[in-house]
């Protein structure tokens, strides 16, 4: 396994996979790159649908605002996630550009993530990149380590996104 050490001293393991040090208990950072052939007025509109996100992957039972003033700095909602482990999970709106970022904090079982979204149009498609940052332990039993569950549950539902994107028109909702 290819490894080195970045600027900040944490540990990269292979391609787009950085560790924090052991020292910080559960602690880690994912990142996904996803070309989507779309434009980002597309791509944006469905990542801005919090509840349509469970009529693009079958991985969320369902997304809820819980605030009045959806993706204001501050505003909340939940997200209930059915695969690859099922839980609540709470987020807290940290920015919000839109057809640029999105970025928030999420909270469940003990374990915090800070998930940034950023789009960038590219000849006509989108380039969607996000980045996972997450630290804590589970109060409860997993399947798999924190780590492995974020990178399986963004291989698929970017995926579904990506796929969603792609088939909405430019005009309408999710499909």
């Amino acid at each position: 396994m290819n490894r080195s050490v970045d600027s900040t001293h944490r540990t990269q393991i292979g391609p787009n996979v950085l560790q924090v040090p052991k020292e910080v208990a559960g602690g880690g950072i994912k990142e996904r790159e996803v070309f989507i052939d779309a434009p980002v007025e597309t791509v944006w509109r469905v990542f801005s649908d919090v509840e349509a996100w469970s009529q693009v992957t079958d991985a969320i039972e369902y997304g809820r605002w819980t605030s009045e003033n959806p993706w204001q700095v501050g505003s909340t909602f939940e997200v209930r996630i059915q695969w690859p482990h099922p839980v609540k999970l709470s987020h807290v709106v940290m920015s919000y550009r839109p057809y640029s970022e999105m970025r928030f904090l999420i909270h469940a079982l003990g374990i915090v993530i800070e998930r940034l979204i950023v789009m960038r149009p590219e000849h006509g498609r989108t380039l969607l990149t996000t980045q996972v940052a997450y630290i804590g332990t589970s109060i409860e039993p997993l399947p798999d380590e924190v780590g492995a569950l974020v990178k399986q549950y963004d291989a698929k539902v970017f995926q579904d996104f990506k796929r969603a994107c792609e088939s909405a028109s430019p005009d309408t909702s999710v499909a």
